[in-house]
């Protein structure tokens, strides 16, 4: 019986882009992927954010550059994988964190709206997936985190948009880990709960309030409890899993 390596969490040598890292939740990310000693190509829409958190890592000890895109156009997604290979040779883990939520009535939703939504959540995960995977494959190691969300378990009015969008970049995850398995390249997703970071921190006192009724550990999730499931997925020590969700939510599905 071979036995747990204890470098399995080790990504040195490891090349990880990290969309939406700007936020409070890809900040988190980032950071935790270079502390495992990841190459970190930190994306986000402000340049000078980016920048910050890149002199943060070095200061550190830590490898990243920034690089500010729109990763809803085609253009900005392939710059983002060339510029990753570029200054770091490969691309060896893609972190798909960005997302946006818009609540809004069923039958209020227009089509820009909509759009809008699917448009950040789905589809340009997909296509960076796609950009992104001539050079995840190349070493047979490549690793793919989706961000999705517990409300795939449940549902909330006003939250058809951002459940929706969440859902098919569920499906799109469960699929890609069965076409591009054979290729070395494992897709798995992980789906925080209420949490002190990110859309969690934003979210009002008496919302807060019912994620935490329905939470049996009765708090809100650190982003550093995210961080380990991503270091996880990213790493060797997941050298088996693909296709499956991590829930990170204090067991609110569980009710």
């Amino acid at each position: 019986m071979s036995k747990p390596s204890p470098q399995a969490f080790n990504l040195a040598g490891r090349v990880a882009v990290v969309t939406g890292a700007t936020g409070g939740l890809g900040n988190s990310v980032a950071r935790g992927l270079a502390d495992h000693g990841a190459s970190v190509v930190i994306v986000g829409r402000s340049i000078t954010q980016c920048r910050q958190i890149q002199r943060e890592i070095e200061q550190s000890g830590g490898r990243a550059i920034a690089v500010a895109a729109d990763i809803t156009s085609p253009e900005d997604r392939r710059h983002i994988v060339a510029t990753s290979v570029a200054a770091f040779g490969s691309l060896d883990i893609l972190i798909n964190n960005a997302g946006v939520a818009r609540r809004s009535p069923a039958s209020e939703i227009t089509e820009e709206l909509y759009d809008q939504v699917h448009d950040v959540n789905t589809k340009s995960a997909f296509f960076l997936c796609q950009d992104a995977y001539p050079h995840l494959r190349r070493h047979g190691r490549g690793s793919i985190v989706n961000i999705v969300s517990i409300g795939l378990w449940n549902s909330g009015v006003g939250s058809l948009l951002y459940r929706s969008s969440k859902a098919a970049m569920q499906a799109t995850t469960m699929v890609l880990a069965k076409e591009w398995a054979s290729a070395g390249v494992r897709v798995n997703s992980i789906a925080p709960g209420a949490m002190e970071v990110g859309m969690g921190a934003a979210i009002s006192f008496e919302h807060t309030q019912q994620h935490l009724d329905r939470t049996p550990m009765r708090r809100l999730g650190r982003g550093d409890e995210v961080v380990s499931a991503v270091v996880y997925l990213a790493s060797d020590s997941s050298s088996f899993t693909t296709g499956s969700t991590l829930r990170v939510d204090g067991g609110a599905i569980s009710i």
